[in-house]
């Protein structure tokens, strides 16, 4: 429990150099600023909203990463707006309310993620809001990340509202065309897939998702170029537009469904707490895939499976992209899955569009 402990460390992603964009440089030069300021310089809060994928999480470790590598023995707490709701009841329950509220306090740098997930949790905001004063009396750094901007979210108390836009805010917008071209000729060239320029601006102008997603692309275009021992050219890509969805409806349960039948596991073993390999590896390929095809956030996959928390779900998918790397086997299990998923939802789509042509017959009838 995080009252027990003196330090949280979350893991840092190590995905080689940040790309800095236009629609992230403000809200990384900020961040920047923030992790070179000195622990008894000035204080500082920094707030960054913007759609699940975009890279808030990056930034926040590439923070963390900095201020361990430049202060050392800095005591940082990295948390998610619903991993603090939750600990706080939990200290309330067991009357260690005191404790949970200093270990926080005595903080040098307090990152809390996705605030937007205590909504309505009116009580373990005030504690926030306590905790985050406390934190920048001691000339502390404070960084909130949520999905949309404070204002516009329903349930957070006016006192933390005023608290996120107590220093600097910072929005990062899903990237332009141009944006998703860098990013996915950078993913790339960490998968040392070639790629060439041609294919790289289709890929860019027909894929207008998230960062997140863009990466979970280029893992695919890695897996199918080594298959095929074929450079990713212009064919290659056009291909790769006609047979994939360009923005993937399929939810997380019927991620996970997929996943259990292709792995030849209960459903209620891949949401289960076991620990078995049985159940751990088709549990981590259904949150990583989650992550890739779907806009959820990290805590509402957790939730998913039996309540499990952001950092878990992180930490599960780097887990399973770096055995998916080097285990050959799982690789055709993975894209059997994305295919089958592609699949159910271009039947989806073709189910839609008929009833959608019946109804309008019908009433015109």
């Amino acid at each position: 429990m995080t009252t027990q402990q003196t330090l949280r460390r979350s893991p840092v992603r190590d995905r080689g150099r940040f790309v800095v964009l236009p629609e992230n440089r403000f809200a990384f030069a900020a961040a920047e600023t923030l992790a070179q300021r000195p622990r008894r310089g000035p204080a500082a809060l920094l707030t960054i909203d913007g759609a699940p994928g975009v890279g808030k999480s990056h930034i926040c470790d590439h923070v963390l990463q900095q201020s361990r590598l430049s202060e050392g023995e800095s005591r940082a707490m990295h948390v998610t707006g619903a991993e603090f709701a939750q600990e706080w009841d939990e200290a309330c329950r067991n009357r260690f309310f005191r404790q949970f509220q200093e270990s926080y306090a005595a903080c040098d740098l307090l990152v809390c993620e996705d605030v937007q997930g205590m909504r309505r949790r009116r009580r373990a905001q005030e504690a926030l809001v306590q905790i985050v004063d406390q934190v920048i009396a001691r000339e502390g750094r404070v960084i909130f990340t949520l999905a949309r901007p404070p204002r516009k979210i329903t349930g957070l108390s006016q006192r933390l509202v005023n608290r996120c836009h107590g220093g600097v805010t910072a929005h990062v917008a899903l990237p332009s065309s141009e944006s998703r071209a860098l990013l996915l000729d950078h993913f790339a060239k960490l998968h040392n897939v070639p790629v060439s320029a041609d294919a790289v601006r289709l890929l860019a102008r027909e894929f207008a998702v998230s960062p997140r997603e863009l990466a979970g692309l280029a893992t695919r275009l890695a897996q199918q170029s080594r298959q095929q021992s074929q450079m990713v050219d212009l064919a290659f890509a056009q291909q790769l537009v006609d047979t994939e969805p360009l923005q993937s409806q399929n939810t997380v349960p019927e991620i996970s469904r997929e996943v259990a039948r292709q792995f030849g596991v209960a459903l209620r073993i891949l949401r289960s707490d076991s620990r078995s390999a049985k159940a751990r590896i088709p549990r981590q390929a259904a949150m990583y895939l989650a992550r890739e095809l779907t806009s959820s956030p990290c805590q509402s996959i957790g939730k998913y499976f039996n309540g499990r928390s952001h950092s878990t779900v992180v930490h599960a998918c780097q887990r399973f992209e770096e055995q998916l790397e080097s285990d050959l086997a799982l690789q055709p299990i993975v894209e059997n899955i994305r295919k089958s998923l592609c699949e159910e939802r271009r039947t989806g789509d073709r189910r839609k569009r008929v009833n959608k042509s019946g109804t309008r017959r019908s009433s015109a009838g």
